[in-house]
C-alpha cells in the first residue's frame, strides 16, 4: 500500500537530514537550503500518517498527520520571521510539540504489530533534551562543541531509520473491498450484499433472530472456503485458526452459544444470510450450508 512506501521515504530522509547535521554542524548555517527537504519529508510523513487512518479507519493517526502538518507549518513560519532575531527561540516548540504527537503514532503501531516502531520511541528523549538546551540558549555559541547535542541528534537518526522500516515492513490492513476480494465466494448478489453488511453492528435482537434460526442443527456443510478471517476490531486479515488478532491485539469475533462456523469457529450470529439455509460467515466468509433438524 501506498502509505507505506509514503512513509519509508518520509522519514529516511528525515533521518539523514538529521545525521547530516549531526555529522557537519556548520550545515546549520545554511539551514535555507535544507528546508525543501525537511519541508518533503513532512508531506510524505503527513499522507503516511493520513494513509493509515483512512485505510484502517483510526481517527487517532488522521489527527497526528493533521498536527505533524500544521505544526510544522508553524514551526518554519516562526523560523523564517525570527530569522533576524535569534535570541527568540520559541520556533522550536511548534517541532517538539509535533515530535512528540508522531511518538504516540509510533506506540500505536506498535501496538499494532510493528514492533520496531517502538524503536523510534527514543526520539522522546531526544526531542525534550534538545528542545530544553535551545530554550535556555546552551548550545548557540559553539554548536560544535557539545558532544551531548551530537548524541541527542544520534538518537533521532535512529528514531527515524526505525520509523522508515516499521513503515516498510507494516502489514498490510485490509479494506472491506479486500477482504470480500479475498473470500471464495461468487456471486454478484452475494458480493453486494456482503459489502452492505460487513461492517454492520450486529444488535442483540438481530442476534437473537439468527440464532434461532440457525441454532438447531444436524450439521453445517461447507460449501466455499475461506483461508483468512477478518478482524471485526480493525479489518486485519488473519489467518483462519488465529485466536487473536495480530494487528490489534483483539479477539476477531466474541464467542457465543448457538451454531457456529466449522472453519474459523466463529458464532453463527455474524452470518450473512444468502438463502432460506445457506450463509455466509461475516468472520471468515466461507459458504455454509444449514442441515435442519426434520
Amino acid at each position: 500500500m501506498r502509505f507505506r512506501t509514503l512513509g519509508f521515504a518520509g522519514y529516511l530522509l528525515s533521518a539523514f537530514i538529521v545525521l547530516l547535521i549531526a555529522i557537519f554542524p556548520q550545515v546549520v548555517l545554511f539551514f535555507i537550503f535544507l528546508l525543501p527537504p525537511y519541508f518533503v519529508s513532512i508531506i510524505l510523513r503527513f499522507l503516511a500518517w493520513y494513509g493509515i487512518g483512512k485505510n484502517i479507519g483510526g481517527g487517532l493517526f488522521k489527527v497526528i498527520a493533521l498536527t505533524v502538518l500544521t505544526f510544522s507549518i508553524l514551526y518554519l513560519a516562526l523560523l523564517l520571521l525570527l530569522l533576524g532575531n535569534m535570541e527568540s527561540l520559541i520556533f522550536i516548540i511548534p517541532w517538539a510539540i509535533y515530535s512528540v504527537v508522531e511518538a504516540i503514532g509510533y506506540a500505536n503501531l506498535g501496538r499494532r504489530g510493528s514492533k520496531l516502531a517502538y524503536v523510534g520511541l527514543i526520539n522522546i528523549p531526544a526531542v525534550l533534551g534538545l528542545t530544553a538546551m535551545i530554550l535556555t540558549a546552551t548550545i548557540l555559541e559553539d554548536f560544535t562543541g557539545f558532544p551531548l547535542v551530537r548524541g541527542l541528534l544520534g538518537l533521532l537518526v535512529v528514531s527515524s531509520t526505525a520509523m522508515a522500516l516499521s513503515f516498510k515492513r507494516l502489514s498490510p490492513v485490509a479494506t472491506p473491498r479486500a477482504v470480500i476480494r479475498s473470500a471464495t465466494v461468487t456471486g454478484d448478489s452475494v458480493f453486494s450484499d456482503t459489502t452492505e453488511n460487513i461492517w454492520e453492528k450486529t444488535t442483540i435482537i438481530e442476534e437473537q433472530r439468527i440464532e434461532a434460526k440457525h441454532g438447531r442443527t444436524l450439521r453445517i456443510e461447507v460449501i466455499t472456503k475461506s483461508e483468512d478471517m477478518v478482524c471485526r476490531e480493525c479489518g486485519y486479515l488473519n489467518p483462519v485458526d488465529a485466536r487473536v488478532c495480530a494487528a490489534c491485539g483483539k479477539r476477531p469475533y466474541l464467542d457465543g452459544p448457538g451454531a457456529k462456523c466449522p472453519i474459523c469457529k466463529a458464532p453463527l450470529v455474524y452470518a450473512t444470510s444468502l438463502d432460506k439455509d445457506r450463509v455466509l460467515c461475516g468472520v471468515c466468509f466461507s459458504e455454509l450450508q444449514i442441515i435442519r433438524y426434520l
